[in-house]
């Protein structure tokens, strides 16, 4: 009879299935950090891109043509220079009510 080499069964690595405590918390402040971020980021975007329609809407009343404001200005227009941006929205909505569009 044939012997044959004996196998030997190798153990399992024993996994730890939970999570310390504090990771979980971590993870959820970083989470809820980011979640805040781009909420921020989506804001300024969108009012970025409210501020460059109302400037247009200004701009086309000395020349009527197709103008195109940079994303980048609307950003930094938004960010270091808010009241004027908030002015310039303004008084395109007056334009707006006025010419009755």
């Amino acid at each position: 009879m044939k012997k044959y080499p004996q196998v030997r069964r190798v153990r399992r690595p024993e996994y730890n299935e939970k999570a310390p405590f504090l990771v979980g918390v971590w993870q959820f402040l970083i989470g809820t950090f980011l979640w805040v971020l781009f909420i921020i980021i989506a804001g300024i975007t969108i009012y970025a891109n409210w501020f460059s329609l109302a400037l247009i809407n200004i701009l086309q009343l000395f020349k009527n043509q197709n103008y195109y404001i940079p994303t980048w200005f609307s950003v930094v227009m938004t960010i270091f220079f808010f009241p004027v941006t908030l002015v310039v929205i303004l008084i395109s909505a007056l334009i707006k009510i006025v010419r009755g569009e």
